[in-house]
């Protein structure tokens, strides 16, 4: 009789134990679930990220002045395109060819002229390649030349006008103007 006391005393105490346990991992799965819940709810409060707006531009050449030379073309009547400062132009180059250009444009930010306008400035480098020029360059490769264009640009909220100026040794470079507008 007292083995068979022993052993439900046992058996109760395993009982115990055991309803301890599930108690416990009730509470802490109930835990755990109130700590995911109120994870997920913030995660629903947190605003989606921007996604940032695609700029589109246009831009014309309203003038080009070459500093040495009298027969070089000034009105090069450039129309170029730019998504994300990916670029693309057509003009009638320095020789009166037309011209492709293809490139990328690497700016600064934009910085405002007065805090409370619209007003801003930014700097920025034309790099790519262009077509047209024939044997004029001396870097051509298969009718290709590197090109670059530094410009400075001021504006007022989507137009703006960039001025550039190639440094050219021997024929002293030109300048250039940009009206561009950005959707």
């Amino acid at each position: 009789m007292k083995n068979v006391l022993t052993i439900l005393v046992v058996l109760s105490l395993l009982g115990c134990a055991t309803g301890t346990v599930k108690s416990q991992m009730q509470r802490e799965g109930t835990k755990e679930r109130g700590i995911l819940e109120a994870t997920l709810q913030e995660l629903e409060k947190e605003p989606e990220p921007k996604k940032e707006k695609a700029e589109v531009s246009i831009a014309v050449n309203v003038f080009t002045k070459h500093f040495a030379s009298k027969e070089s073309n000034e009105r090069n009547r450039m129309l170029a395109l730019s998504y994300n400062d990916w670029c693309v132009a057509w003009f009638n180059n320095s020789y009166s060819d037309e011209t492709l250009f293809a490139g990328y444009a690497f700016r600064t930010d934009r910085y405002a002229i007065k805090e409370s306008d619209k007003w801003f400035w930014r700097a920025g480098l034309y790099v790519g390649v262009v077509y047209g020029y024939g044997d004029n360059l001396p870097t051509n490769v298969g009718g290709l030349s590197p090109y670059g264009l530094p410009v400075g640009e001021i504006g007022y909220d989507r137009f703006s006008f960039e001025l550039g100026l190639i440094p050219a040794p021997g024929s002293a470079g030109l300048v250039t103007g940009l009206f561009k507008y950005t959707f």
